[in-house]
């Protein structure tokens, strides 16, 4: 178990316990399994995060694989009774930093869903101004993200992306439980 940490401006916002899947010198994967807590540290934030009304991971859990230097990450999603896969999820974020707990990011907002990796929708590309508002990006970070997420539109429309498609039929071993955070996850 390591720990995935939000980071803004310095200081660890919040904190999901993860498992390590694969870790090689060019993929990190790791597994957000459901019931997994969801932390937010104390402390004066620009926005309430959207994970904050959560106490744990819901779902089937989430796959998420990174690759050194790449400004998003790949999050694979199930959904159903039998576990059937649903979505592959570009989260746009800073490139994943190690630290002695884990890895840290700051989730961008923006994002991009796909069902077969042919046609590609936005999500919540209507939140970047407000967050420019309250504080959460400046105008230069916000357009820094849309060009990124541009970008990463147009390598992935129509059938592109690195990752390996076997990845939509991973499965946990049944004896994989949810991690709790470690006390002092947010020094």
């Amino acid at each position: 178990m390591v720990v995935r940490r939000d980071v803004w401006h310095g200081s660890a916002w919040v904190g999901l316990p993860v498992i390590v899947v694969s870790d090689e010198p060019d993929l990190l994967a790791v597994y957000l399994a459901e019931g997994a807590e969801i932390a937010v540290a104390d402390g004066e934030w620009p926005v309430v995060h959207p994970w904050s009304r959560h106490q744990a991971w819901s779902g089937h859990g989430t796959l998420m694989l990174h690759r050194p230097g790449d400004a998003y990450a790949v999050w694979v999603f199930w959904e159903g009774r039998d576990r059937e896969f649903s979505a592959w999820y570009l989260n746009l974020q800073a490139p994943f930093a190690r630290t002695p707990c884990g890895f840290d990011t700051l989730d961008h907002e923006l994002d991009l869903w796909s069902p077969d990796r042919r046609v590609w929708h936005w999500k919540d590309a209507e939140l970047l101004d407000r967050h420019i508002a309250e504080g959460r990006f400046t105008e230069d970070e916000v357009a820094s993200i849309r060009a990124e997420g541009e970008r990463l539109y147009r390598d992935v429309n129509g059938g592109g992306g690195w990752w390996d498609d076997a990845w939509a039929h991973w499965t946990p071993p049944d004896d994989w439980l949810p991690p709790r955070l470690p006390s002092g996850w947010d020094d």
